[in-house]
């Protein structure tokens, strides 16, 4: 009987160590329709532009030898290619692509402003390389070669500004911490960093403390990155350049404390918009809304009262 009951234990311990190693997997692994089917649907870089949807496609290499998908639309007409007013890099969110809505349609609205506009497949994205996910530790060098490479070649303008929503924001904070060209960020509900997000997806499995940090390691060895560097607030203070946080009232995803937490880290310009009742007729006007939003941040710095999300145009 007590062989049995050790045999048992021994048993349910190993299946919850699986059950723990397939949770820090699901952490770094996005569940995203980008299967060969789904992407048949999805248009390469190339294709984009043989639609007539963007301008130049690459497909880059990074660091671990993987290449990155990206596309880009210039101003119409061209003219000359030193006034354009500046370049505009969207990073999309979690399980997305550079073409889902709303990114492709507020980089078109963007080109018709006048600048240059990158639209990328992150790692584990769409139609870039790689398996896993890292919250910001690899992406943010992924984008800083993606803009060397774009750059050298004289295909975007050097003075470069980052939207992004979500996981993409968080994305985008890291980035333009490590890299002086960038010269504002608009970054819509991120998250503050990687710890806290896989903390909060987990204590909805009722998971101990211990548990999740043992899965949190996990998934950072499962990644190969450190998880307590997948930090937009450890980023922050590191910025040398405006940031514009807009976070709604009511986000059952990402509560506001993590907006407030990286906006009292990072240095000024710096600006909270937390929108309100208006926050309600977003997915109607998203596409003008990040295009005038951009364009206001390029043009004027962070603004300490800014105009309504309503009255995008």
């Amino acid at each position: 009987m007590k062989v049995r009951t050790i045999l048992a234990l021994c048993s349910l311990a190993w299946c919850f160590g699986c059950q723990k190693t397939q949770m820090a997997k699901d952490l770094v692994t996005p569940k995203t329709f980008d299967s060969e089917f789904w992407m048949t649907f999805t248009p390469t870089g190339d294709q984009m532009v043989e639609r007539g949807k963007a301008d130049v496609s690459r497909r880059i290499p990074v660091d671990d030898e993987l290449l990155m998908d990206v596309a880009v639309i210039r101003p119409k007409p061209e003219g000359d290619r030193k006034k354009a007013l500046g370049t505009v890099l969207i990073l999309h969110n979690l399980r997305e692509n550079k073409t889902s809505y709303p990114y492709q349609g507020a980089g078109e609205r963007l080109a018709a402003k006048g600048y240059d506009v990158v639209l990328t497949d992150l790692r584990a994205h769409g139609r870039s390389d790689g398996e896993y996910v890292t919250y910001g530790v690899k992406e943010k060098n992924d984008l800083k070669r993606i803009m060397d490479v774009l750059i050298s070649q004289k295909l975007v303008s050097p003075d470069v500004y980052v939207f992004g929503s979500n996981y993409g924001a968080t994305i985008a904070i890291q980035y333009a911490a490590i890299d002086p060209r960038v010269k504002g960020v608009l970054a819509v509900a991120p998250y503050k960093d990687f710890r806290s997000l896989a903390r909060q997806s987990l204590k909805l499995k009722l998971r101990s403390d211990e548990d999740i940090e043992e899965i949190v390691a996990e998934a950072g060895r499962i990644g190969d990155f450190d998880p307590d560097e997948a930090s937009a607030v450890g980023a922050a203070p590191k910025l040398n350049c405006p940031i514009l946080l807009v976070h709604g009232l009511i986000n059952p995803t990402v509560p506001m404390a993590h907006s407030e937490e990286i906006l009292a880290a990072a240095p000024e310009p710096k600006e909270l918009v937390v929108p309100a009742a208006e926050q309600f007729i977003m997915p109607a006007i998203l596409e003008d809304w990040i295009a005038d939003r951009m364009a206001e941040l390029a043009q004027k710095g962070v603004q300490k009262t800014p105009p309504p999300l309503s009255a995008a145009k």
